[in-house]
């Protein structure tokens, strides 16, 4: 009996923690289907929903990144010129490494490697170089 009540306890919690997840699922999606901007890759989505980021990528090169807030406001920073990249943006593509950190893998080629770039919600960033 004791068994018994455990696994229904457990089936209910389970069940409850399934529903939020739906339901963060669709929010997304509906924020996403919502949002003004042209299109939002799922990726460049936090995933608590506060904050979106756009990159602004021409001829393979990271212009400059968008920030938007889920209040509304959204700040433009160009990305530093006097990084020495050699290549541009190549695969794999940029998510978010938590609620606070967005993460490029590969942002540009370096003679020794390649840079990773660190975009965090305040909108600083920082650059860091991966030797092969």
């Amino acid at each position: 009996m004791k068994y018994m009540i455990w696994i229904l306890l457990l089936m209910t919690f389970s069940c409850q923690n399934s529903n939020e997840k739906d339901a963060k699922i669709q929010e997304k999606i509906k924020l996403i289907k919502d949002n003004p901007l042209d299109s939002i890759h799922p990726n460049n989505l936090s995933e608590d929903l506060s904050w979106i980021v756009s990159l602004d990528i021409q001829e393979g090169f990271l212009i400059s990144y968008t920030i938007t807030h889920q209040s509304g406001e959204e700040k433009l920073f160009k990305v530093d010129e006097t990084a020495p990249f050699i290549g541009g943006v190549d695969q794999p593509e940029p998510y978010f490494l938590n609620d606070t950190t967005y993460f490029i893998p590969h942002v540009g080629g370096s003679s020794k490697g390649y840079y990773e770039m660190y975009i965090y919600q305040n909108g600083k960033s920082e650059y860091k170089e991966v030797i092969n």
